[in-house]
């Protein structure tokens, strides 16, 4: 174990502790989350641990709480069954849950989709369909895997429209 471990092993339970704090001045809101003054505040879940917290702005600009983990993080958007919506973002999330009456899982960014979606087809018995509204290969690759749908945010196939 180097010297730099134990300083950012303790960073990182600092900063689990400063989202708790926020998660506790924040009151209750539809979906699991909760609002603190005009902020949405969005637990990034990981093992069953809040991690973090996606915090959205009134005018819907959205950050992770400064330093703290969100890699393989994500929230899950209703009750997962027998189909499980892999998305980016938590209002879509919201908006297909709603709609389709699926779970949904947030991804958070386009770049935690891989781990997000591994950790879906790990943690569900559940077909898996991954939307986002930019191409990227390495997510296809990772739907492929599963033998999850790849669509775009606007539900129709990538294939289709290349």
């Amino acid at each position: 174990m180097s010297a730099a471990q134990p300083l950012r092993h303790s960073n990182r339970l600092a900063w689990q502790a400063r989202a708790h704090k926020v998660w506790a001045a924040g009151t209750e809101a539809p979906h699991g989350v909760r609002t603190l003054g005009q902020l949405t505040l969005v637990p990034a879940m990981r093992a069953g641990e809040m991690r973090n917290l996606w915090v959205i702005e009134a005018d819907g600009h959205a950050h992770f709480l400064t330093h703290g983990k969100s890699c393989g993080c994500s929230y899950v958007v209703g009750q997962p069954s027998n189909m499980v919506l892999v998305v980016v973002d938590f209002i879509d999330a919201v908006r297909w849950h709603e709609d389709l009456g699926i779970a949904c899982v947030v991804a958070f960014n386009v770049e935690n989709m891989l781990h997000v979606i591994r950790r879906v087809w790990l943690d569900h018995d559940a077909k898996i369909i991954v939307a986002t509204n930019s191409y990227d290969s390495r997510i296809q690759d990772a739907a492929r895997a599963v033998r999850a749908a790849y669509l775009r945010s606007d539900l129709t196939e990538w294939g289709k429209c290349s």
